[in-house]
């Protein structure tokens, strides 16, 4: 994000804006839906709602933003499948959920197919983890609830086609949690 913002700045002297402006400008923007959309539950529970599209460095960086945002908090991300990769998917997956144990997220579902490599590739970095797969956002909207614990930061992320936002909504609309201005 920083590197964003960088650039952004760039534009914005390029363009010869007044330096002073730009924090005002910045505070505008309004991110679109589903992209890193931060929803806050009753229960203390922090959604990030990044499930509008995903591929391997998008995903490492939401990982890395996860971490970032809640650093004293425990981390659940809730990942499913990346589409359009190719024959080398399943590898892509598995290098991925390698990286989030090494990163430290606490928590991994992998919703899907493909998830399930995200999930080796965890373990296969950390044989303790208590990771899970679900096959699907019917039954992840039917298990996720009971893993998460008040307090929780979590990310959920993947391509459109798994339409998570039914997850989303699903754990936002249990406890009635609304977007949170500053996400």
């Amino acid at each position: 994000h920083l590197l964003n913002a960088m650039a952004a700045l760039g534009a914005y002297m390029l363009m010869d804006q007044p330096l002073e402006a730009a924090p005002g400008a910045a505070a505008a923007i309004r991110l679109s839906r589903r992209r890193g959309e931060h929803i806050q539950t009753p229960d203390g529970i922090l959604l990030i709602d990044d499930c509008y599209n995903a591929n391997p460095l998008s995903m490492e960086s939401s990982l890395e933003y996860l971490l970032a945002t809640a650093p004293e908090r425990r981390t659940v991300a809730i990942l499913g499948d990346m589409g359009e990769l190719g024959p080398r998917a399943e590898e892509y997956h598995r290098r991925l959920g390698a990286r989030l144990a090494a990163l430290g997220v606490d928590l991994l579902v992998g919703i899907g197919p493909l998830a399930a490599a995200y999930v080796e590739g965890a373990r296969a970095e950390d044989s303790g983890r208590r990771d899970r797969h679900l096959p699907d956002c019917d039954s992840a909207i039917a298990a996720v609830r009971g893993m998460l614990e008040p307090g929780d930061v979590v990310l959920v992320k993947a391509s459109r086609f798994m339409m998570l936002e039914r997850l989303v909504s699903a754990l936002a609309g249990a406890a009635g949690g609304e977007p949170d201005k500053e996400g």
